[in-house]
């Protein structure tokens, strides 16, 4: 089974559950640095958290299959042109673009990588399917996996309309031990608990197929510069849409502050599935405006948006 994922960290989650295997459990080393505390409540604590240890262990279940399986599709289809086939060499330059804040050529070394495994994986792809092979596709509301989706449908309908696919959507929430966890997307997931979500995979018919590419091919006509995900759906948005996030934080500010805290503020708080990448060029197009004001520049070594900035009334 091919499986096909949208983010570096789904991919690397999804191999670690390949072999995730049920095994005898054996004492967290941790127990050793814990005493016993006031009234045995350390010693409780350390029994419920062995506890839960050990059910971890006993319960996991091996996801089955090989790291050569699993395709992951990196490409941030949410943001820039989207006007070309296949893996569009308009595509490396918007990856330039959304890792440029990282130093000393770091970023364009990663966005070429990242494009020439994409490249070369479609192909794989498209020969293991010609052989016979069956396609899994695993996606979320995450706007870069929605349009990874859409994407990768589109690819199937134009070069191997006969696939079987399979498709897995990450439910947008659940119940977890009286707690409401809200997902954002694949790369969230921990290796142990992809087989469960195996068991929501849908055999998908060739015109749901087709209705995807139609979709994807109005999103090429409108060719806009942000795509966003509304009630379920992907729409073209313009490039401020999210612009409301980041004025309504940046209030919350002392007049001079840490640009990367901002960012990350607005990435915990808000769980919109857009990365850093774009908060730091939506907050350059306000420096740029002249609503922001740079005071110190990042270090070297570090993103771009580790700096300070002050606000201009």
């Amino acid at each position: 089974m091919i499986e096909v994922v949208f983010h570096e960290s789904a991919a690397g989650s999804l191999k670690l559950a390949q072999g995730y295997r049920r095994g005898k459990f054996r004492t967290s080393p941790k127990s050793v640095f814990v005493g016993s505390g006031k009234n045995g409540e350390s010693r409780g604590l350390l029994r419920q958290e062995k506890e839960q240890e050990r059910l971890a262990c006993e319960e996991a279940v091996p996801f089955g299959g090989t790291a050569a399986d699993i395709f992951a599709f990196h490409l941030m289809l949410s943001v820039g042109d989207i006007s070309g086939d296949g893996v569009c060499r308009r595509r490396l330059e918007t990856l330039n673009c959304m890792f440029g804040m990282y130093p000393e050529g770091a970023g364009s070394s990663a966005a070429k990588e990242i494009f020439d495994r994409a490249c070369k994986d479609l192909e794989t792809i498209r020969q293991r399917l010609d052989a016979g092979e069956q396609v899994r596709i695993w996606y979320s509301s995450h706007p870069d996996e929605m349009c990874g989706l859409h994407w990768f449908l589109t690819q199937l309908v134009q070069d191997m309309p006969s696939t079987k696919v399979s498709i897995v959507k990450l439910p947008d929430w659940e119940i977890k031990e009286q707690t409401l966890a809200v997902h954002t997307g694949w790369g969230e997931v921990d290796p142990d608990e992809w087989h469960r979500y195996a068991n929501l995979q849908k055999e998908v018919s060739p015109v749901f197929v087709s209705a995807a590419a139609s979709k994807w091919r109005q999103l090429q006509e409108e060719n806009a510069v942000l795509r966003a995900v509304i009630n379920g759906r992907l729409f073209s948005v313009p490039e401020d849409f999210y612009d409301h996030f980041i004025r309504s934080e940046i209030e919350n500010q002392n007049d001079e502050f840490q640009e990367g805290q901002l960012i990350g503020r607005i990435l915990g708080k808000y769980q919109l599935g857009i990365s850093d990448g774009w908060l730091a060029m939506r907050i350059e197009k306000m420096i740029e405006n002249g609503k922001l004001q740079i005071i110190t520049n990042a270090p070297s070594d570090c993103p771009a948006y580790h700096r300070v900035i002050r606000k201009i009334t």
